[in-house]
């Protein structure tokens, strides 16, 4: 997920998937753990920005993004946390990613919490994840199938008949227009759409209604 959204490689990621798919039983891989950041690894958010980090604890300490390469993050941010929410498995979300925590390697990655200074727009993103995961069970046991993974373009669905939602990410620099396949409602944000249209550098998560 990581990789697909830093250096756009949408091929490695439909690769592993399909490896996935073919050595674990549905039940077995929709159990799995769908993880982008732990204690043992730089906060997602830093791993997101692009920055060149410091390899010594001293300069690490006092390392924080700037605010150009911090909305970087939060943009890519939301393509992954959509893949991590929608792909087989079960999100685990470490505490803080969802408000905005940044940081290097451990113990950099352990700061308390940050009561009172949440990304409280993050916070948001990951409660209508959450809603939309909750509300549609396909999510928890339903078919993965690829629907495409080419120019920057990963989009698949979930699920079976009308039963089904697509998602896509778009890590290109070009909106791409999906073939519609009867989904006609756009679950971000919360509304009807003629037209599959996945902006650069956004996600997708498409219902049919």
């Amino acid at each position: 997920m990581i990789a697909c959204v830093n250096d756009g490689d949408v091929i490695r990621l439909a690769e592993t998937m399909a490896s996935l798919c073919n050595n674990y039983p549905r039940n077995v891989l929709n159990s799995l753990m769908n993880i982008v950041g732990t204690h043992d690894t730089m906060r997602i958010l830093t791993v997101l920005s692009g920055a060149d980090v410091p390899d010594s604890k001293i300069a690490m300490s006092h390392f924080y993004l700037t605010d150009e390469q911090h909305e970087t993050a939060k943009k890519r941010l939301r393509l992954v946390s959509v893949l991590q929410f929608t792909l087989p498995g079960v999100p685990c979300v470490y505490y803080g990613d969802e408000a905005g925590m940044e940081g290097g390697a451990d113990p950099f990655n352990r700061r308390c919490y940050p009561w009172g200074h949440e990304d409280h727009e993050l916070i948001s993103w990951y409660k209508n994840l959450s809603q939309i995961r909750k509300n549609h069970s396909c999510f928890k046991n339903g078919k993965y199938e690829l629907a495409e993974a080419r120019a920057g373009l990963y989009a698949f669905t979930r699920g079976e008949g009308q039963e089904r939602i697509l998602t896509a990410v778009n890590v290109s620099d070009h909106d791409r227009v999906l073939n519609g396949g009867g989904f006609n409602y756009d679950l971000l944000n919360d509304k009807y759409t003629d037209l599959l249209t996945v902006k650069a550098g956004e996600p997708g998560i498409f219902a049919i209604k």
